[in-house]
């Protein structure tokens, strides 16, 4: 007698024929689901965008914001096949700027797939500028840039274009065009970031070469300050960037702190390196600087501290601890970086600038300057690129 498995066909590699019918039914059917989803958000499309913020009065924006919310909860309860439906969508769009980027907003905060990254990419640029919050698109554009996605072209838009200034309501931060370069530009690989401004030194735009020069010398590479030489427009850079380029070029002589630094290299790396980025890392560095200061408790200082007292000794007591969740204002680590790191360093300490861009807000400046300081730090101390910066004389 043949085995069971024999007779299933399951010893010679044969499918039986009522399992090939039966999952050709269910593909069948997930073939037709997918399409009727698709059909229903194809023409929620249709009936939601097809216009101009900048064009309709308030009430008419009011209530395309209402359809455009609608819309984004339809594709979302449609997952996956929402995401497969949205990537066709902006692929084939050829007339809707403004869908091109809402729309390319939606698909980026559902799926962050390498597909995704290339068709938001090529979505944006084919958007309006005119019809966009500018903090909106450096928002976007700073998600794409974490997820790898070569976002120079869509920067290269933002320094080009008349009018960026937007205002930040939840950090009281006017996000000006030279800010709005850090973000882009900062969030960047350092060689990617260099190699997009120096070729908008070239650029017809005065502006976007004033600002492309900011920007560059505050990324403070070699490469930078090669290009910043060779830039024929020094000369010409408004007062207030002039002075912070001729500043960053410049070498100044290292002057070590009056106190010893008061961590080494490997706990300043090892600080650096715990500087949490998600969620569950705040927590936990949340947790560290609760057993520090269970250690460290503060002083007691009596009941006729004042105000002013009390704010003092909150700054001291910043001034001093390790970085749990930042650097900005951490002045003795700051002070420990620059007098121990050394140049292999630097190229961690450039990713650690980086990564504090993630996010559009003053404080993520704040920790992006302080980095810039350690580097420029660094940098002085140990007279790098000589060959491309200013040495006074003596």
């Amino acid at each position: 007698m043949a085995s069971p498995a024999y007779n299933l066909g399951l010893l010679d590699g044969e499918v039986p024929l009522k399992r090939v019918v039966l999952l050709t039914i269910a593909l069948f059917s997930l073939g037709v689901f997918a399409q009727g989803s698709c059909t229903a958000i194809r023409e929620a499309q249709k009936a939601t965008y097809g216009f101009r913020p900048s064009k309709v009065d308030e009430k008419t924006r009011d209530a395309k914001s209402a359809a455009m919310d609608s819309f984004w909860e339809l594709v979302k309860k449609e997952m996956p096949d929402g995401v497969a439906c949205l990537q066709d969508l902006l692929a084939e769009e050829k007339s809707d700027p403004f869908f091109l980027f809402d729309g390319s907003s939606l698909l980026f905060s559902l799926d962050q797939s390498e597909r995704s990254g290339r068709i938001v990419e090529e979505a944006v640029y084919q958007s309006d500028l005119n019809e966009i919050d500018p903090a909106g698109y450096v928002r976007l554009l700073l998600q794409l840039s974490f997820s790898d996605v070569d976002t120079g072209r869509l920067a290269s838009r933002y320094l080009e274009h008349p009018n960026v200034t937007a205002y930040v309501p939840q950090h009281a931060l006017t996000l000006d065009r030279s800010l709005g370069a850090v973000f882009l530009y900062g969030s960047m690989t350092p060689e990617r970031a260099d190699g997009y401004l120096t070729s908008a030194l070239d650029s017809e735009n005065k502006e976007t070469r004033d600002v492309a020069a900011l920007t560059l010398a505050l990324s403070m590479t070699e490469a930078g300050f090669k290009a910043l030489t060779q830039f024929q427009g020094l000369k010409a850079l408004p007062e207030p960037y002039a002075k912070q380029v001729r500043q960053l070029r410049t070498y100044s002589r290292y002057e070590p702190p009056k106190q010893p630094p008061k961590f080494s290299r490997e706990e300043v790396l090892e600080y650096i390196r715990l500087i949490p980025h998600t969620e569950e890392e705040f927590h936990k560095a949340l947790d560290r600087q609760e057993e520090y200061e269970k250690r460290h408790p503060e002083p007691d200082l009596g009941r006729k501290a004042d105000s002013k007292g009390v704010v003092a000794a909150v700054a001291r007591k910043i001034e001093e601890a390790p970085p749990f969740l930042g650097i900005a204002g951490a002045k003795r680590f700051i002070e420990s970086a620059v007098a121990n790191l050394s140049e292999k360093d630097l190229p961690m300490i450039r990713e650690a600038r980086r990564s504090s861009l993630q996010g559009l807000s003053d404080e993520n400046l704040y920790e992006y300057f302080s980095y810039t300081q350690i580097i420029e730090g660094i940098i002085n101390r140990l007279d790098l690129y000589k060959d491309y910066r200013i040495h006074q004389p003596d």
